[in-house]
Parts: structure tokens; sequence; C-alpha cells
């Protein structure tokens, strides 16, 4: 998502409309390692320099504690470091909560004093945080440990790699698969609904369209390639699981707006078999 965001490419098949400034915050892994996989990443992405994207990995007596008045003032100077460069963050990737928490995070006063000092870096450097958090076996909410996280974030995206079978899906959660162990190796599959859009004060992220206007934008699409049978649309339709009900109210629209048109199949029974784009005036005329 960082390298995506500072880059200006598509994040799972999302239009990111506006490149930002990133600083991904690594407490968890040894930054060969974490090396290694933004290397993967740039591959797969086709990226070389990307100088929109920093990253900073600090580890055992380095991480900052944000539940303490030092953690909270040793970010500001990491963030006073980078501004005084003429680096301006824009979304900050904090990975991951439970390393940045002194004692236990399923006590309330000890999350609330970390959401408490977040927020005052969030008002005074002016960055979207993206807090990366494990979930927790059964937890309910985003992720483990005090409610007060669950009640304190506005989005939380659940990461689910398809040999988990874990399907924890709250009200806030967008669940998201990718393949593999989180590797750039492997291609992600699905995305629903994100519904995060802003960053650094500019729109990153496309609205997601509803059900119904990705049907009637695949039944376009598909019928790119020429006229076919409904009966053969319907089930590419059902293969990237648009339902039934979603293609019909799709495919009435469409006629409605005059975009598409079915037509009898001279070679089988039945009324209307055939579904095909409308031709622009242009195409007439030059049929005609």
């Amino acid at each position: 998502m960082g390298l995506c965001c500072a880059s200006g490419l598509s994040f799972l098949d999302i239009a990111v409309t506006h490149k930002v400034n990133v600083l991904y915050l690594n407490f968890e892994i040894d930054d060969y390692m974490l090396e290694q996989r933004i290397m993967g990443i740039k591959g797969k992405l086709m990226l070389d320099e990307v100088p929109q994207f920093r990253k900073l990995t600090l580890l055992g007596e380095d991480v900052p504690l944000l539940d303490t008045n030092a953690g909270l003032v040793q970010v500001y100077d990491i963030l006073n470091v980078h501004n005084s460069q003429g680096f301006h963050v824009d979304l900050l990737i904090w990975d991951c909560r439970y390393k940045t928490i002194n004692k236990s995070e399923i006590q309330d006063d000890i999350v609330k004093h970390w959401c408490r000092n977040m927020e005052e870096l969030i008002n005074v450097w002016d960055f979207t945080p993206l807090i990366v958090h494990h979930e927790g076996k059964m937890t309910l909410g985003v992720g483990a440990g005090s409610s007060t996280f669950d009640r304190w974030v506005n989005t939380a995206i659940q990461i689910v790699p398809h040999h988990w079978k874990s399907a924890l899906l709250p009200s806030k959660e967008k669940k998201v698969y990718i393949g593999g162990n989180y590797t750039a190796g492997y291609e992600q599959c699905v995305v629903l609904d994100f519904p995060v859009h802003w960053i650094g004060g500019y729109e990153v992220w496309q609205k997601s369209m509803s059900k119904k206007e990705k049907a009637m934008s695949f039944i376009l699409e598909t019928l790119q390639d020429g006229a076919m049978p409904q009966e053969e649309l319907e089930e590419k339709a059902g293969a990237v699981e648009i339902t039934r009900s979603t293609f019909f109210e799709a495919l009435g629209e469409l006629k409605k707006c005059r975009q598409i048109r079915s037509r009898q199949d001279p070679d089988k029974s039945g009324r209307y078999n055939i579904v095909e784009l409308v031709a622009e005036p242009a195409e007439l005329a030059l049929a005609a």
C-alpha cells in the first residue's frame, strides 16, 4: 500500500489518484528482511526508485513506546527530522501496534494513552496513520487487546492469507484477501469496499462502486469483445462473484440507459438470447 500511494499505482485494483509522501516505520523485522520485501514488491510493481517512500527500522530498545511520554517525544523527533528535509509525511505506516505498547495492550487506560498520543501526533503533524495490528484468536473488533482501540479507529481492513481460515469480520472491517504469507510473490484476489479516501489533503482513492455499478461495468467491458448469449454472459458474471439478482438488475439498468440491447438468436428458440452493445451513431453511419 505504501509503495502504491507513493508511486501513484493502483492498490488492490483501487486507483491511486494522487501520489503522497509515505513514511514506513518498522518495529518488527530486521532492516535487511524489510529491504528484501520492498525490493520484491518493487519488482512486481515494476518500480525503480520511489522518492516519496521512506522507511525507518527501529528495534529493541529503539522502539518508541507510544503509551509513554518518552515515546511520544521520540516520534516527534523522527517526524521533525523528515520535515526539516522538506519531506512532509502524508501517510505514516505504523508496523505494528503491540510492539509500541510498554505494558499490557488489554488494559483500557494504557491503550487510551496510546491513542491520545497518536491523536496528538496527527493533529500536530497533519498525517494519516495506517496502524498495522494483529488479529486476536477470539477477538471481535479490529484486533487483539482492549476494545478501546476498536472504538477509536474509523476504518479497519482485515488481511487474510488464503491458508488461514479464520473469518472474523466485525461491522467495521473490510476483508482483503492476498496470497501467500504477505510476500510480494503472490497476487491478491478480492477487495471489497475501501472507505478511506483522503490522505494529505487529496482524494487518494476513487470511491468504491456499488455491486450494481460493478456488474454494469463488467457487462460493458465483457461485451467489448462482441455480442454473446445472455446465458454465457451470466455465467461469466457468476465466475467473478456477481450474483444472479445483481446481474439482472445491472442488465435491466443498461437496457434502460440504451447502452446494451437484446435480440433473438436465430439458431435457438427463445425471444431474446443475444446481448450486445448499442452502436454509437458514428458506428451506425459507418455501417450504413
